[in-house]
């Protein structure tokens, strides 16, 4: 079961491996099992399971999308570094924005002890990014520009009831 977990990219965690193991220990009537601390412990020390820090959100489509989006990304980055040498660091601007999550979720999952990219699915990585947001407008010649503008996330889509 954790395997499969893992496999599709769900997080884990110690109440997950202790409500399978009662499951599956449940199947044979005759066993009399206690997913226990220590049980869990040595479980996870036997399959070299730990607990890992998610260094990355991923959603259900993110393996078919993979190699477009980065030969994608790439092919952005030289046509932009290119252009950009056309203009004064001054006239270069680029928006960016920093939002607070609407879809809470772990740090953190139990996963194999040496794996490089600690992946875990959520329902919508938009909504775990964005209540609301700011988005600041900066030059190549590191300096803000304009106004800040605060964009946020209204239940209803409205600023107020007159809208």
């Amino acid at each position: 079961m954790f395997q499969e977990a893992r496999e599709n990219i769900l997080p884990v965690h110690d109440k997950d491996l202790q409500r399978w193991a009662r499951q599956k220990a449940a199947e044979d009537s005759s066993l009399i099992f206690e997913a226990s601390e220590h049980w869990l412990r040595v479980f996870k020390h036997r399959h070299h399971i730990c607990s890992r820090k998610i260094t990355k959100l991923v959603t259900r489509h993110h393996a078919d999308d993979t190699n477009a989006i980065i030969e994608s990304a790439d092919s952005f980055v030289r046509d932009a570094k290119r252009e950009m040498q056309n203009y004064a660091p001054e006239e270069v601007l680029n928006i960016d924005q920093v939002g607070l999550e609407l879809e809470l979720h772990s740090n953190r999952t139990f996963s194999y002890e040496g794996e490089k990219v600690t992946m875990v699915r959520v329902r919508s990585k938009h909504l775990t990014t964005h209540s609301y947001t700011i988005q600041p407008m900066i030059s190549a010649a590191r300096k803000l520009v304009g106004p800040l503008f605060l964009c946020l996330k209204e239940p209803k889509g409205k600023m107020s009831e007159s809208e």
